[in-house]
């Protein structure tokens, strides 16, 4: 399941791409989605290990599902890209995943910084699309919704303070990482 998960994640990103208008386009380009499909596969895996391993291979089949479906529409994805969001998702997956997994399962603690995870990573894409691609609506959209999964997720006032509170510096860091890989893309790397 978590196979096919992926690879459908990586096509219907590949198709919304093509298909969403303006600033919704934004939504089938992102990350965020990405890493919540890993959160979420880590979320229903009964350990630690299983969640990371989960959110890895959800990861790798996200960016099969869409190699293959945009060679199937005979569109060449350069290596570059390929080793790119491979490596993204050797680190991303098991972060990601046992972030699904401590929000599930863990203490208060680990839940806490598991879902802060996943919204800091929404709030922080947002900031890089108000500052790269100077889109307000989707910028807003993005950090809205990192904030609403803290807050609807956390389960409890005392966790959904935490939440938010730990968000703001994993927020800074995940700018940081977006703002590095604009650069690297500025530079031809990526």
């Amino acid at each position: 399941m978590v196979v096919l998960a992926g690879l459908a994640l990586g096509v219907l990103t590949l198709f919304g791409q093509g298909i969403l208008p303006g600033s919704w386009n934004h939504f089938a380009n992102s990350g965020a989605m990405w890493l919540l499909g890993a959160f979420l596969a880590g979320s229903v895996m009964p350990t630690y290990r299983w969640a990371s391993a989960a959110g890895v291979v959800v990861l790798f089949g996200a960016l099969l599902g869409y190699s293959l479906a945009a060679l199937a529409m005979g569109y060449v994805y350069p290596f570059v890209y390929v080793a790119f969001w491979g490596s993204i998702s050797i680190v991303g997956g098991p972060v990601f995943g046992s972030a699904g997994h401590a929000w599930r399962s863990g203490s208060l603690r680990q839940g806490v910084i598991g879902l802060s995870l996943l919204g800091a990573v929404f709030a922080a894409e947002g900031w890089y699309i108000v500052q790269y691609n100077q889109d307000l609506l989707a910028g807003a959209l993005f950090i809205m919704i990192g904030v609403l999964l803290a807050v609807f997720l956390a389960g409890s006032a005392r966790k959904r303070l935490y939440t938010l509170l730990v968000m703001l510096p994993l927020t800074g860091l995940g700018m940081g990482v977006f703002a590095l890989i604009s650069r690297l893309s500025k530079i031809r790397i990526l």
